[in-house]
């Protein structure tokens, strides 16, 4: 075999591994950046459908409990004041100041550390990383069977 076509087939079938490693490492990268973050799966049973909800629609309506701290067992105006020192900077935080348009959009419960509201992909993953969160759910109806 003559030398410059010994040449040509080594030059071509080592381009063609260094392509396909290149590719791997590609379809490695798009997987991962599709995949939960750990965060996110560490609190969220429903942790790809809630981010593939929120990267196809544009936004997720989630609940997202949080770590209150102190005694659950106290009178309800204690209780409120807990809540809502617990809820309000959290709120502030990752949907803005009184008044802004996503701001409007959150539902907060009194006597529980919930927040409900859309939230886009990206703010998902912001807030599964909040060491004040404890579990994020899809907000929405469930049916419930009361047949006994």
């Amino acid at each position: 075999m003559p030398l410059p076509l010994l040449r040509f087939r080594f030059l071509t079938s080592r381009r063609a591994l260094v392509a396909g490693a290149l590719l791997s490492v590609l379809a490695a990268g798009s997987a991962s950046a599709d995949a939960p973050s750990a965060a996110l799966r560490q609190k969220a049973a429903e942790a790809a459908s809630l981010l593939a909800t929120a990267r196809t629609d544009g936004e997720v309506r989630v609940l997202i409990t949080l770590a209150m701290p102190g005694n659950a067992h106290t009178d309800d105006d204690a209780l409120r004041a807990r809540v809502r020192e617990t809820v309000t900077p959290f709120v502030d935080t990752f949907f803005g100041a009184a008044g802004s348009k996503a701001r409007g959009s959150v539902t907060t419960m009194p006597f529980l550390p919930i927040v409900a509201g859309p939230v886009s992909a990206t703010l998902l993953e912001r807030i599964a990383a909040d060491p004040r969160v404890v579990h994020i759910d899809r907000d929405g109806v469930s049916s419930v069977n009361t047949a006994q």
